[in-house]
C-alpha cells in the first residue's frame, strides 16, 4: 500500500504540477519548431543516505540536488521539480 505522502506525489504529476526553474536567457531567444529531445528526470531522496546535500528529512544522492525541502525530493540540477507542501515532517516516538 502506497503512503499518503506517496500518492500525494504522483498525483501532482498526474495532474501537471510540476515546476521547471525559468532560465532567463532560453525565455528571451525565439522559440524553435524542433521537439524537445530533454528527458525529464525525478528522483525521490533515500532516507539516511550518508552523502550529499540535506533535504527535508532526507538526503539527497551525488550529483542530485534539493528541489523541495517539505517533501525530501531530489532532482537533477535544473530538472522539474513538483511544487508541492508536504508540511512538517512527523517525527515518530
Amino acid at each position: 500500500m502506497l503512503s499518503f505522502k506517496t500518492l500525494a506525489v504522483l498525483a501532482a504529476l498526474t495532474l501537471g504540477a510540476v515546476a521547471r526553474p525559468a532560465d532567463m536567457a532560453a525565455r528571451d531567444e525565439a522559440p524553435t519548431t524542433t521537439p524537445s529531445t530533454e528527458k525529464i528526470t525525478f528522483a525521490m531522496a533515500a532516507p539516511g543516505l550518508e552523502t550529499g546535500v540535506q533535504c527535508g528529512p532526507n538526503k539527497c544522492g551525488a550529483g542530485l540536488v534539493c528541489c523541495n525541502e517539505s517533501c525530501g525530493i531530489c532532482s537533477a540540477p535544473r530538472g522539474v521539480c513538483i511544487t508541492l507542501w508536504c508540511g512538517e515532517p512527523i517525527l515518530s516516538v
